[in-house]
């Protein structure tokens, strides 16, 4: 059985009609027992919303149904199935019921779906603490510097590495060893390189193809740094006027020329206000 957290802090109030907390009070031998009919329920209400996918029970043999919700919903008509289960005999089971899909919400309801009473001796969601994932809680993959807590899959890689347990290194032509972190595609191209990977060589006049939103030179002739508002698959380095005539310096295009008060002028090919071939005016010796 996995690490649980069976905290009062996680939930703030729960029914059993009339209301019972022996199917909270962490004893295993104390249970919470309906009234001897069909379709009784009993829920738990949660201090705030969780995205749930394991609940662990313990509970007496019979068929039973697991829903989640949330307060801003009817408790038993808004409620979403979690899952459909039946366990043999009357004796008490512990299990974790895993659900038909990851769900979001704050109140858990358990309903008996065959004759008999409901007996339940204890019931909490799985909710594991930061860095941790599954229904045992286990630890996130040591290169991952955050992962999700249903999946394990890593949402945070550290910098040069990507991959779903960050085991990818970024390809070495990538602009700072910077890539996305689950496709692996660069964010930019060293120079002399382009490509989704920066895995095919330019010409030695060709300006970048991914431009990168630091300094970086797209054309080593002219020595002058271009600055991209996003990665590009064109020829050119584009970006809006107003990101470039800013301050107290002004932007010279070939075809085009802007400055601090003149920065509505609209590329060719764009709804936007966009130029050209921008030369920002940092020139290098």
């Amino acid at each position: 059985m996995g690490t649980v957290q069976n905290d009062p802090k996680v939930y703030t109030n729960f029914s059993g009609f009339p209301e019972k907390s022996e199917a909270l009070d962490n004893n295993l031998h104390t249970l919470y027992q309906s009234d001897a009919q069909r379709d009784m329920l009993w829920f738990l209400r949660l201090n705030s919303a969780y995205e749930i996918k394991w609940i662990l029970v313990s509970i007496r043999g019979g068929s039973y149904e697991l829903h989640i919700t949330t307060t801003a919903t009817s408790i038993v008509n808004g409620a979403t199935l979690c899952k459909e289960f039946s366990l043999s005999g009357i004796r008490q089971h512990q299990t974790a019921i895993e659900c038909n899909r990851a769900m979001l919400g704050d109140t858990i309801i358990i309903k008996k779906t065959d004759e008999g009473s409901l007996r339940l001796f204890e019931i909490y969601p799985i909710v594991c603490p930061p860095n941790h994932y599954g229904p045992s809680c286990a630890r996130c993959r040591k290169k991952c510097q955050s992962c999700d807590s249903i999946t394990g899959i890593c949402t945070q890689c550290p910098p040069s590495f990507y991959g779903q347990e960050c085991q990818y290194s970024c390809p070495q032509h990538c602009l700072g060893l910077i890539c996305d972190q689950t496709t692996g595609i660069c964010n930019g191209c060293q120079y002399g390189f382009k490509g989704l990977r920066c895995e095919l060589r330019t010409q030695t006049n060709t300006p970048f193809l991914y431009c990168h939103h630091s300094c970086v030179t797209c054309n080593r002739d002219l020595q002058v740094c271009m600055i991209c508002f996003q990665r590009l698959e064109t020829d050119i380095c584009r970006y809006t006027c107003r990101e470039i005539c800013s301050g107290e310096s002004a932007c010279l295009g070939y075809q085009e020329n802007c400055s601090r008060q003149d920065n509505d002028k609209k590329g060719s090919n764009s709804s936007e206000t966009y130029l050209p071939i921008i030369v920002i005016l940092f020139h290098f010796d």
